[in-house]
């Protein structure tokens, strides 16, 4: 077989993985996230590059309409086990056009969920069967911590500008709002049921440390793993994060718990898709059969701390049999996914960096109105945002 090229973004690890797996057959590129998003245009632009690539699911649409993916056959498409095979919310992400073609395939999916030391709970009265239910039982939660003790109680990202409207968005959707028309023509996100879930979310400021506009990823895991903080919400590589940082003082890692977000979870992930230039066309569609296979997602995703996209790996252990890997399948088979339009890219990079600028606003008037603030951002931006959506 002809050596491959094949591209991730930020999972360097994964080399490892799958050189073990397909030998010195494929040459591997890592990729950062910052650098991501340009290394891919450039990609599709120029005709050069990898043959193979992973890229995020918001992705898969701008792609496909450039014209510079390969599309799967239906034979192809059978052959890696059928769309039933995978995640239904994943699987549409990959297909585009009228009638639709098959354009990428899922590979790794992820999702939003609540991380809380269990014993904290208890120490404070707190059932945690119903403790994250709603916004105002999560609310209720932080401030019954807070004043046992835990002056910081919840930790999440407010200045990680790749993921925080993974967050939020459950807490839009639980209100009732949603981010934009059915048809991608018209933002929703400043109508009132979106306002009244970005209020809910942003209200608790006042339960996360002093230094908020500092909170990337890093430190929220130290403030968490170090049991200051007992309430947090991340993806699922989390756990596996959180139980690194406590290699060392393992004990109580017993009480690390996960619940379902108070409104419906995000649902995201990586797909894998072969570029409409490469040469090798038979040999990318085995090494995305292979990657997609179901022993190879189960063994493959548990090692890069990754989530599978296949549904029959749910049913194999490790995500059978840990009672915190089953939550986070309810949540993948429960949540939403992002809009699958062709700009969808840049409402999300836009929204993003609003919501840096909303926590910055809010370190600095920390008494202001939310609704004040919230509106001094978001509709200056939703206007910007329907110009562009309209043309």
């Amino acid at each position: 077989m002809a050596r491959l090229e094949f591209s991730v973004i930020n999972l360097p690890s994964t080399a490892q993985v799958i050189h073990r797996l397909y030998g010195s057959e494929c040459e591997i590129t890592v990729i950062p996230w910052e650098r991501a998003w340009e290394e891919m245009v450039r990609v599709a632009v120029y005709s050069l590059g990898p043959d193979v690539s992973q890229l995020a699911s918001p992705w898969v649409s701008n792609f496909a309409t450039m014209n510079a993916l390969r599309p799967f056959t239906p034979e192809e498409v059978e052959a890696l086990g059928g769309p039933s095979a995978f995640l239904p919310s994943a699987w549409q992400v990959g297909l585009a056009g009228n009638p639709p073609n098959v354009w990428a395939i899922p590979w790794s999916t992820d999702t939003r969920i609540i991380y809380y030391w269990r014993d904290l709970l208890e120490q404070a009265g707190i059932n945690e069967a119903t403790a994250f239910k709603t916004p105002e039982q999560l609310e209720e939660t932080l401030q019954r911590l807070q004043a046992g003790g835990i002056a910081a109680p919840w930790v999440v990202q407010t200045h990680y500008p790749f993921a925080t409207l993974q967050n939020i968005v459950s807490w839009i959707w639980g209100a009732g709002g949603e981010l934009l028309t059915p048809d991608g023509r018209r933002t929703r996100f400043t109508e009132p049921a979106a306002l009244a879930g970005l209020e809910a979310y942003f209200r608790l400021h006042r339960y996360l440390p002093p230094d908020i506009h500092r909170l990337e990823v890093m430190p929220m895991i130290d403030l968490f793993a170090e049991r200051k903080a007992a309430v947090a919400m991340s993806g699922p590589n989390w756990l596996w994060a959180v139980e690194y940082q406590r290699r060392e003082k393992p004990e109580g890692l017993e009480c690390l718990r996960v619940a379902l977000p108070p409104g419906p979870p995000y649902v995201g992930g990586n797909h894998l898709v072969a570029w409409k230039h490469t040469p090798y066309e038979h040999g990318a569609i085995e090494f995305i059969r292979l990657l997609t296979s179901r022993k190879v997602q189960t063994e493959q995703s548990y090692d890069l701390r990754q989530f599978p996209a296949r549904l029959d790996t749910f049913a194999d252990s490790p995500y059978a049999t840990d009672p915190r890997l089953q939550v986070m399948v309810r949540a993948l088979l429960s949540g939403r996914s992002f809009p699958i339009i062709r700009r969808w890219g840049l409402i999300e990079e836009k929204l993003n960096q609003a919501f840096i600028q909303i926590w910055d606003d809010i370190a600095a008037h920390p008494d202001q109105d939310l609704s004040v603030i919230l509106i001094r951002w978001l509709e200056p931006l939703a206007q910007r945002l329907n110009y562009l959506l309209k043309s």
